[in-house]
């Protein structure tokens, strides 16, 4: 809805019908942007400019805070009012710089389906059961069902490998802060990434938006592979 707000960069041309559709069924909040070259620019199909849509995502804000995504990204379905009560608890402190920020674990579905129909399936016919949508579910998904895991584990476990996502799905989400006292309230912080274990780490992040510090996409970069990490490196 509006409080969630989205913007869809969609390359190419865009069908009329799905354009409304999109429009009307989908989600109120989407604002939906049409990326289309002229006749004399059109690039190779690999070629799709990856980073310049994402610059133009991010010149539409509206928001204090985004989070960049893949179209094959879900996020959970309380996203927005998780990080809105971390934001808001006594009991931890987030860092609270504008130049801080909180990576979001990233976990897939193991099964190919091409179609809603097969992905129902996969889900003992429940569209609902295929993905999961709340931490509960993701938590029974990875460790009790064994039908999902860490986002690209097995071809890519750089990407991902310095987030510790198993130890988040164990709830060790905090630190203690090294200002804290015993005695004091808000003794913990959120756990800090003091280190990448690899040059490939490529998370998906919240960020402060702020004109100022918000870095761009570098668009140099185009078609498949690389495009985040670049973000992440520099």
């Amino acid at each position: 809805g509006k409080e969630n707000p989205i913007i869809l960069v969609v390359y190419g041309l865009i069908d009329a019908s799905l354009e409304s559709q999109i429009a009307d069924d989908w989600c109120s909040g989407i604002k939906l942007i049409k990326f289309i070259e002229k006749e004399n620019q059109r690039r190779e199909t690999w070629e799709y400019p990856i980073n310049e849509m994402r610059n133009i995502g991010l010149n539409h804000l509206e928001t204090t805070h985004f989070i960049v995504m893949d179209i094959d990204f879900v996020p959970s379905s309380n996203l927005r009012e998780v990080i809105s009560s971390y934001f808001n608890d006594s009991d931890h402190t987030y860092p609270g710089s504008d130049k801080d920020a909180v990576v979001i674990p990233a976990f897939e579905r193991l099964g190919s389906c091409s179609t809603r129909k097969m992905c129902q399936l996969l889900g003992g016919g429940n569209k609902d059961q295929y993905l999961p949508s709340t931490f509960k579910q993701l938590k029974e998904c990875v460790l009790a069902q064994k039908n999902c895991q860490v986002f690209q584990q097995n071809n890519n476990w750089e990407g991902h490998f310095t987030t510790q996502s198993e130890a988040w799905l164990e709830g060790k989400w905090y630190e203690k802060s090294h200002a804290a006292t015993n005695n004091s309230v808000g003794g913990s912080i959120a756990k800090q990434i003091k280190c990448f274990h690899s040059t490939r780490y490529e998370p998906y992040l919240m960020l402060r938006y702020c004109p100022q510090h918000t870095p761009y996409y570098d668009e140099r970069f185009y078609g498949y592979g690389k495009n985040k990490i670049q973000y992440i490196s520099h």
